[in-house]
């Protein structure tokens, strides 16, 4: 027998020897090659998954795990098979009666003297009984947890503080019953410091929170949270550690006592004891400086100061006020250095006249202050004061100041305002005055035209037609004639209009018999049969109007009067002009078709008036509705 023969008889003996240990475990047993590919199972596996070698080959295997445990299973075998690692793990085989049970697997590799992977082998232990009592203790210690959780349910039912619970590290709140005093967080959140804790004490509550996890102790701080409502409330909040078995922290339980009464109290207690404190001290301090102060205002203000008491009949009514104390500056103003102790209206009898003194009567007795400005002529004084009037206790304190020089200049800017104005007024005058002759000579240059020139044109024309008329000629010819009469008829009409436009150019009728019959000729040749004119003329001879504005006048009625010939559609129509202190006021009405004025096309004719008025330094009011008629008002200052 050679080496050779002898390595073989080795390994076969090898082999032999580790198929029969391997049928005498009670183990599920397996081999791979180096790629995870099975090539041998132990009858064992056979006879518990009722497999036969040739369903077991390749990933057979896998059909025997339950379909819940493939997909993970399979993820962990091939990465152990990429790292070369041992694998461990836990899932479900069935066996051949189809009953799925619990196994514990270890797969390892097996390397040559090289280091590289030869095979895997694996084995599969049944812990099915075992991880049945694992799952019984689990369910006995999950009834053991609902227990405890309504026996805490019932005790925060029972409890009026607020329950929580938190975390290990104090990331979460897990839960909380705020019973009516806070919001409830019945769910994990990770924000509670940010949504119940107040934002001045955070860092506090932190730093308490940081020591008890490191000592493993009690934590207790006494901190402000908001509440449901936006309102601040201070609570004495206290959680102990629940640890485990190994000692480390599983979680708190925690519950928060509203103190805010108490903090309240305690503020309270503190502030009055504070406050006390320091009105004394303040009063103390303010005896001792309150004299030099207020004899250092009351010597060096620039207004006349005095405390005065009140003298009072047998009645109680006050008679007159005693001087008690004057300053420097009343001293100054009045003259006088021997006021204290004198009765105020025996000094100053211009007081009683005055009725200063029923004033300061008023303010001792209704406490009301009084402050005025008048002038004071009495005592050969003739100034103008400003003066303030307060009630201390049954007296007055009192301030005067000399104002005369700022009256002066009041006055004086007042009449220069005045003179300003007026010159203003003038040249505005003036202006419109140019402005309207300039229009009226216009007009009566363009009358002068129209009556001279081509008034006196179309009357030579229509003598030339007359003539023609006369020929035997025409007469012979009768449509010849027809069209000489019908031509001779339009000059007439031509000359006529232009008669009438040279005479409402030029207004003569305003100059020869005034603005009121001017007014009302308007109206009677403006009156037809389908239109009835009412004119209503109201001129108070205490308002004068100016000459330029009676034609002004005259124009704004000619202008109203043709706007509601040509548009209203009226049957009837009123013009109406009244003087009032300080204006001209012009109305016309009609009761026509009337027009929508904020339409884009309305009131036609209006911007023309408008540009009148504004120029005279009026102002136009339109009232106007669709089917309701127009009224239009004119106000021109006199």
């Amino acid at each position: 027998m050679n080496d050779e023969e002898s390595a073989s008889l080795t390994a076969a003996e090898a082999e032999a020897r580790f198929r029969a240990l391997a049928e005498l475990v009670p183990d599920l047993l397996w081999r791979t090659d180096a790629h995870g590919s099975p090539d041998w199972y132990n009858q064992r596996w056979y006879d518990y998954t009722g497999q036969t070698p040739a369903e077991a080959v390749a990933d057979g295997w896998l059909q025997a795990l339950h379909p819940a445990d493939r997909g993970p299973s399979m993820s962990r075998y091939q990465q152990a098979l990429a790292e070369g690692s041992t694998l461990r793990q836990e899932h479900r085989i069935r066996s051949a009666s189809g009953e799925y049970r619990w196994f514990q697997i270890r797969s390892k590799p097996v390397r040559d003297a090289q280091g590289r992977i030869s095979q895997w082998v694996g084995a599969a232990t049944d812990i099915h009984e075992r991880h049945l009592a694992e799952d019984a203790r689990q369910a006995r210690a999950d009834a053991a947890l609902r227990a405890s959780e309504e026996q805490f349910r019932l005790f925060v039912t029972a409890s009026s503080d607020t329950l929580y619970r938190m975390s290990p590290d104090w990331q979460q709140l897990l839960y909380m019953d705020g019973q009516h005093f806070q919001s409830a967080a019945p769910t994990p959140s990770s924000t509670w410091a940010e949504q119940y804790s107040f934002a001045d004490d955070r860092a506090t509550i932190a730093a308490a929170v940081a020591t008890a996890i490191a000592s493993k102790q009690v934590f207790e701080l006494e901190h402000r949270v908001v509440q449901g409502d936006g309102r601040v409330a201070w609570v004495y909040s206290r959680a102990v550690p629940v640890l485990d078995e190994q000692g480390e922290i599983v979680e708190w339980f925690g519950a928060a006592t509203d103190i805010s009464a108490r903090k309240q109290a305690e503020a309270e207690l503190q502030a009055l004891t504070a406050s006390l404190e320091q009105q004394v001290a303040e009063r103390t301090q303010a005896l001792r400086a309150s004299r030099d102060v207020l004899q250092s205002i009351y010597d060096t203000t620039l207004v006349g100061m005095t405390v005065l008491e009140a003298v009072r009949g047998a009645d109680g009514t006050v008679l007159d006020f005693r001087m008690a104390s004057v300053n420097q500056e009343l001293t100054r103003e009045s003259g006088r250095t021997d006021l204290v102790g004198k009765l105020y209206a025996e000094e100053f009898p211009g007081v009683r006249a005055s009725g200063l003194l029923d004033q300061m009567r008023e303010v001792v007795e209704t406490g009301v202050p009084q402050q005025l400005e008048y002038f004071y002529p009495y005592e050969d004084r003739n100034q103008w004061y400003s003066a303030s009037f307060v009630r201390l206790g049954d007296g007055l304190v009192t301030t005067t100041l000399n104002i005369s020089a700022r009256k002066q200049t009041e006055a004086e800017s007042q009449r220069l305002a005045e003179e300003n104005l007026h010159l203003r007024l003038t040249q505005q005058q003036a202006r419109i005055e140019a402005v309207l002759t300039a229009q009226e000579e216009e007009r009566r240059r363009i009358a002068e035209s129209l009556h001279n020139g081509v008034g006196q044109l179309l009357y030579a024309v229509k003598l030339q037609f007359d003539q023609l008329g006369l020929a035997p000629a025409l007469k012979a010819v009768p449509e010849l004639a027809a069209m000489q009469r019908q031509a001779t008829g339009l000059l007439s009409d031509a000359i006529r209009q232009a008669r009438t436009l040279s005479h409402e150019l030029t207004p003569g009728i305003v100059a020869d018999f005034g603005l009121a019959a001017a007014l009302h000729d308007i109206c009677h040749k403006l009156k037809s049969p389908g239109l009835y004119w009412q004119c209503l003329v109201h001129l108070d001879e205490e308002y004068p109007v100016p000459e330029h504005l009676q034609v002004a006048a005259y124009r704004l009625a000619q202008e109203l009067t043709q706007n509601v010939i040509k548009h209203a559609h009226a049957t009837q129509a009123t013009l109406e002009v009244e003087t009032l202190p300080g204006w001209l006021v012009l109305r016309a009405e009609d009761n026509g078709r009337g027009f929508d004025p904020a339409a884009p096309s309305a009131g036609i004719g209006l911007p023309s008036l408008r540009n009148r008025v504004a120029l005279l330094g009026g102002s136009v009011r339109l009232e106007a509705a669709p089917g309701r008629g127009t009224r239009v008002q004119v106000r021109v200052p006199l």
